[in-house]
């Protein structure tokens, strides 16, 4: 029994054991993702496994290296679509934990961005994620303080480092030597020098280069346009710079989809004089071609093409593991295994004694060259991400040369390269139909709300504005022409400052605009409510009213503020370089607070409603339900702004993008005449209603009853004999408790026509025999302005005090 115990308990041991094997084994492979080799160096895929045992060499304390690569990208990624897929593949990768360092193209590492703040919607959508760099690993700790300096500013994102310089490679030519009868003199020669050295020989092209591949074709540009002392894209490249790159690309007779594999073997059996390769096809292109010589490209000017170490961020391993293997593989052992197995170009400086033994005429080269980074030279202050220009640009380019409409080909390229460095309304073309298209009809509408600030205040103490409180009036108009201006930080802000000003500003602008209509519904609400006259008599003043407004609009700013401080901010393309870009302003975690400004705003539109609802038939003869309309007439016509954004960028509709700014600031302009411009043209119409005498903000309408619209309708008619009419205690609530005292007004057309202005007894109600009866003493000493005193109450016979009013006009 003892034995079978005992063999229970061995066979769980062993078990044991062989599961801490394998997960030892699993944790300790580490997997490097790297590119296919393209067809020239595809041969080196065997040598692999030696550079993989001098690494494990130097770090078998920590595992085992295997590299691998990204099955399914092929080795020339020919087209858009192809690198497309090559994006896509990458992205699922990275995300996942099967790869533990991936070894990254220097021109794709943060190419999902430009200046690490412009990003593209075009891309959002190829990747289905923004900050592609999130799945890296910050390195910042991993390295030693004094060898921080060593990292060229493109391994680091927000001073925070993320990629380790691997490897590099340079673009050259390669020649038979004993195919030239001549000495080439190539010190300051250039493409078209090279077109014609090789016009002497017969029966050969000029050159061969595999322009089938997206990114050789897109080099092969950068590398004719650039100049020797330009270090950056200009998208205003010349309409002759474009042309001659056209005809150079004819007359080397190159074959606009020629393969890397076919462009060689045409070098290889002396088809063509040059091959425009890579520094990494040196050794097998001098072994299978002993009379092959190396020499730059034109100018020295020279795309460079440099790799760099990222540590996934989902991998398991541990902070002192990555810190040893940055060591090893940085080290000059490993780059110089590096370069023996797989061709590269170490990240040492150049001249090196140890590189340069067999490579002197490369080495020559590299120390001379020019170079630049694809992705460096397009980057400019408001460039489009690289991975945009790299996915867009070579298919213009290709139907372009191929094009036999010359005129239109040519424009359409040179609308491109220049959205590739612009904004919409930063091209030349747009800049001066801006200033007709959108600045004009911006001024006009301008002018013409300032004017309605202008009149409004003029006509402040009319009859038929003072309801609306006239003040409140003016901030609103002030509002909505803000808006009518803020078509010029939608298109201008381009800049991450500029952005935090526009949120501010819209912020503010929403404030001042609706702020005041709830105020003025809340303020009409108040006066015809039941409970106005009972409790809320002081807060119907608009001093009250102001203050509320104000605290609310500060409340507004200070959170923008703190939006702003606390936010990392980006700019967002709409559209892409084939047709245009139009920036937006976003950050981070903008969903959450878009949510917590749409609840403001929707208790806004609830209160609004909500009073006016209250307010019932009075709300819609003062027109408050325009203010609901007016409400959501404004979010219809921000929706329709960001629809028509869409479907017009996309169709390319481009005079289009600027009419729906047009249409923006006259959709603005037709909310504020709505609102206050129809009261306004009425009281410049009906000029009896206004008022001479300085008006006092504190007056306060007691009863929608003794309220008149229209005085030449409303006005309490005189009696059929001419004499002052008699006044219906319907003109009056049953009681009132607000402390004020009763008022009239003789109306200056018609003395026999009177208005009551304001009306308190202390709660006591009037006596109206007594009150007509005073009225008629007053119309008989032919008095148009009157105390009544000594009015007596049909229960007390108390009088009561009355102050007066002068020349008071009717609401």
């Amino acid at each position: 029994m003892k034995n079978y115990f005992s063999i229970i308990y061995l066979s769980i041991f062993y078990i044991f054991l062989v599961n801490i094997k394998k997960s030892y084994a699993i944790d300790s492979t580490i997997n490097i993702l790297v590119e296919n080799p393209d067809f020239i160096n595809e041969k080196n895929r065997g040598n692999i496994t030696l550079y993989e045992q001098q690494i494990n060499n130097q770090i078998n304390s920590i595992g085992n290296v295997r590299f691998l690569f990204i099955t399914d990208e092929s080795k020339d990624k020919k087209v858009d679509e192809e690198y497309k897929n090559y994006v896509k593949e990458v992205v699922t990768k990275v995300d996942s934990e099967n790869s533990d360092i991936f070894v990254f193209d220097g021109n794709f590492l943060f190419s999902d961005m430009s200046n690490k703040y412009i990003e593209s919607d075009y891309i959002h959508k190829i990747i289905g994620a923004r900050k592609f760099h999130e799945v890296y690993t910050d390195l910042t700790d991993l390295v030693d303080k004094n060898d921080k300096f060593k990292y060229p500013n493109e391994c680091y994102y927000d001073d925070k480092l993320y990629a380790i310089p691997y490897e590099r490679e340079y673009d050259v030519l390669y020649y038979h030597s004993n195919g030239l009868t001549y000495n080439l003199s190539l010190d300051n020669w250039t493409w078209d020098t090279l077109i014609n050295l090789t016009n002497a020989i017969n029966n050969k092209n000029p050159l061969c280069v595999a322009l089938g591949d997206d990114e050789e074709l897109l080099k092969m540009f950068v590398e004719y346009i650039r100049t020797p002392d330009s270090t950056s894209f200009d998208p205003d490249v010349t309409k002759e710079k474009v042309n001659q790159f056209k005809s150079f690309i004819r007359n080397s007779k190159v074959n606009i989809n020629s393969t890397m594999e076919e462009a060689y073997n045409s070098f290889k059996n002396n088809e063509c004089v040059f091959f425009k390769g890579k520094t990494s096809h040196y050794k097998r292109i001098i072994e299978e071609n002993p009379d092959v010589k190396v020499v730059a490209t034109p100018n020295n000017i020279n795309i460079i093409n440099k790799k760099y170490l990222i540590f996934n961020i989902n991998s398991k391993l541990k902070a002192e593991s990555q810190r040893e293997i940055i060591k090893v593989l940085t080290s000059d052992a490993i780059q110089y295994a590096n370069s023996d197995y797989l061709d590269s170009v170490p990240t040492l400086n150049i001249p090196d004694v140890r590189y340069c033994t067999n490579r002197e005429d490369l080495c020559n080269i590299i120390k001379n060259a020019k170079a630049v980074l694809l992705k460096d030279y397009f980057e400019t202050e408001y460039s489009a991400p690289y991975m945009e220009v790299r996915l867009l640009l070579p298919q213009q380019l290709r139907d372009y040369i191929l094009s036999t409409d010359e005129e239109k080909s040519t424009s359409d390229i040179l609308d491109v390269l220049e959205n590739i460095g612009k904004f919409y309304f930063q091209k030349n073309v747009q800049r001066k139909l801006k200033r007709i298209i959108v600045y004009i009809p911006m001024v006009i509408l301008t002018l013409g709300g300032v004017l309605m600030m202008i009149y409004t205040f003029k006509y402040r103490k009319h009859s038929y504005l003072r309801i609306y409180s006239p003040s409140l009036c003016i901030i609103s108009i002030f509002g909505f022409i803000m808006g009518i201006l803020s078509v010029l930080l939608m298109t201008e802000s381009y800049t991450l400052n500029q952005c935090k000003v526009k949120y501010i500003y819209d912020n503010v602008n929403a404030s001042l605009m609706l702020g005041p209509l709830i105020a003025i519904s809340f303020r009409i609400y108040s006066i015809y409510s039941n409970k106005s006259r009972i409790t809320l008599g002081k807060q119907l003043r608009n001093k009250r009213l102001f203050i509320f407004l104000f605290i609310f609009v500060i409340g507004i700013m200070v959170y923008s503020f703190i939006v702003v401080n606390n936010l990392k901010y980006y700019i967002l393309t709409t559209g892409d370089i084939t047709k245009i870009r139009q920036p937006s302003c976003s950050f981070d975690n903008k969903k959450s607070y878009r949510y917590f400004y749409m609840g403001i705003q929707s208790i806004m539109f609830f209160v609004m409603a909500f009073t006016i609802i209250i307010t019932g038939k009075v709300a819609r003869k003062y027109g408050e339900i325009r203010y609901i309309i007016i409400m959501i007439f404004v979010y219809i016509v921000e929706l329709c702004m960001s629809i028509f954004k869409s479907i017009i960028i996309n169709s390319s509709i481009c005079k289009a993008y600027m009419i729906m700014y047009v249409f923006y600031m006259v959709s603005y302009f037709a909310c504020v005449y709505m609102l206050f411009g129809t009261k306004l043209v009425h009281s410049i119409r009906n000029p009896n209603g206004f008022n001479n005498t300085t008006y006092n903000s504190d007056d306060t309408i007691v009863s929608p009853r003794m309220v008149s619209h229209d005085i030449s309708t409303k006005a309490i008619p005189p009696s059929s004999n001419g004499n002052v009419p008699s006044i219906d205690s319907k003109y009056f609530p049953t009681s009132m408790n607000s402390n004020k005292s009763f008022t009239y007004s003789m109306n200056s057309n018609n003395n026999n026509s009177i208005l009551i202005h304001s009306l308190s007894t202390n709660g006591i109600p009037i006596n109206m025999n007594s009150l007509n009866n005073s009225l008629n003493n007053s119309s008989n000493n032919n008095s148009s302005n009157s105390n009544i005193n000594n009015i007596p109450h049909s229960k007390s016979g108390r009088s009561v005090s009355t102050q007066n009013v002068n020349n008071i006009s009717y609401y």
